[in-house]
């Protein structure tokens, strides 16, 4: 099996879970007040005001690289082919929860004027 790259592990790191999330598990976070929380682990807390992820019943930040090993039981090179690897054509950058609700409202405009 093919290993990863030092740039392709850096790059894993910094994909947006958010992102991450809403396009690979829809309906897996919840609105809590200003925040969002995980509905599998709630213990997991997107902070919007500080646009990070953080595991309260760790006690520790994470990111997209560790979501996918520590949570989802990825290995490494499966993580960064997840999120940075040749299977994903484009990298998430990381965006404000005011970025994500404005991506979120357009997307229904276009939606609802497309009909889909």
């Amino acid at each position: 099996m093919p290993g990863v790259t030092k740039e392709q592990i850096r790059q894993a790191r910094e994909a947006d879970l958010f992102a991450y999330l809403e396009r690979h598990e829809r309906g897996v976070l919840k609105r809590d007040g200003p925040n969002y929380r995980h509905k599998e682990h709630d213990s997991l807390v997107y902070v919007t005001a500080k646009n990070y992820w953080y595991w309260n019943s760790r006690g520790k930040r994470i990111n997209a690289l560790d979501y996918l090993m520590e949570i989802r039981g990825y290995g490494l090179v499966d993580a960064v082919n997840a999120l940075a690897g040749p299977a994903m054509q484009y990298s998430f950058p990381s965006r404000s929860y005011q970025d994500h609700a404005a991506a979120r409202q357009a997307r229904a405009i276009l939606k609802s004027i497309s009909g889909i």
